[in-house]
């Protein structure tokens, strides 16, 4: 550790160019410091085919035995190489054959990513080989500079380094190794897929009145900085309109649902359903003009009539008038005196 922070490079990774380079890749990693190293390995996959590949395997394996301390290990050092034992190889024989009539070798899910289900996968981890059985996988803990042993190993197929070399007959040599590790290891890469789609409701149902929204498109969930990548499905009014109209009717945005995904979060594997709810808007009635009270019929105004007093006729003179009456009332009633006396006579 300190040789690394001094600025020296815990190592240095050599490409090969093997006959089986077109169904896998092998790059050689040699240490220049000694305990535990970590090596980062970033591969670009186009995304329609990352989508056909869920779980990405790697493999990791001691391949040569060697003697010295410098240098790159090999047969020209006096090396011996480890796949010379059929235990230890990545590839099984198999009956292919490449167009030249070379032998394919079975690489299982390494060559083809594809073949990699669930059945070999546990929280994200490799729990069993994706290619040759023997194979044994070391648990995931989570901390690379202190590594569990192998795990469910077989005696008769296990690639058992120190019993294979004799490490223990050589009491002149104290040897630091795990006698339950092959010195292989497998893991995965796990590229999970995640969308946003939201819905909208009439309150308390399941009943849709508006087309289903996709928020967030299927996409890696784990953005490039390998954090969670975040959505929102309330960021406008596109996406969480406050009325709708359907059928004729409108309808009031009123919250999330009971049963709907966060309207805002991480994005997780799979579809994140977000269900906004929305109830009627009752209609207010226009206030009507209340009917009106029948009125009372007004009296039409009629001229005073006169009563007759003293069986006179009601005075419709002036007073003048009158007596010019009453005179010649009394002249003719004195004119009918004087005829009646003269027939008496």
């Amino acid at each position: 550790a300190e040789e690394v922070a001094a600025g020296k490079k815990g190592y240095y990774i050599l490409g090969y160019n093997y006959d089986d380079q077109k169904y896998i890749t092998t790059l050689g990693v040699f240490h220049n410091v000694n305990g535990s190293q970590a090596v980062k390995l970033e591969i670009s996959v186009p995304l329609e085919q990352a989508k056909k590949i869920k779980y990405l395997p790697i493999d990791a394996r001691m391949v040569w035995k060697a003697s010295q301390e410098d240098g790159a290990p090999g047969y020209e050092s006096g090396a011996q190489s480890l796949e010379e034992y059929h235990n230890h190889v990545l590839g099984l024989p198999s009956e292919k054959e490449d167009e030249e009539g070379t032998p394919i070798p079975n690489y299982g899910g390494i060559g083809d990513p594809t073949l990699v289900t669930e059945e070999y996968v546990k929280n994200g981890h490799l729990i069993k080989s994706v290619a040759n059985p023997s194979t044994y996988i070391t648990p995931n803990n989570g901390d690379w500079t202190n590594i569990p042993e192998d795990t469910n190993i077989k005696e008769d197929t296990f690639f058992h380094y120190s019993k294979i070399f004799t490490l223990r007959a050589n009491r002149a040599v104290t040897y630091y190794i795990s006698e339950k590790e092959d010195m292989a290891d497998q893991d995965v890469s796990a590229l999970y897929f995640g969308k946003v789609d939201v819905d909208y409701v009439i309150q308390g149902t399941n009943t849709k009145i508006k087309e289903t929204y996709n928020d967030t498109k299927e996409t890696p969930i784990y953005g490039e900085n390998g954090k969670l990548i975040k959505y929102n499905a309330a960021e406008n009014e596109n996406e969480r309109p406050a009325k709708i109209t359907y059928d004729g009717k409108e309808y009031e945005y009123v919250g999330v649902s009971a049963t709907s995904a966060p309207e805002s979060g991480n994005l997780k594997e799979g579809t994140t359903n977000v269900v906004f709810e929305y109830k009627l808007v009752e209609k207010t009635p226009e206030p009507q003009p209340e009917p009106g009270k029948p009125e009372d019929p007004k009296p039409e105004l009629q001229k005073p009539v006169e009563k007759e007093q003293n069986g006179q006729l009601p005075k419709t003179g002036i007073a003048n008038s009158s007596a010019l009456l009453s005179v010649a009332t009394v002249l003719t009633g004195a004119m009918g005196i004087v005829i009646s006396s003269k027939k008496r006579k």
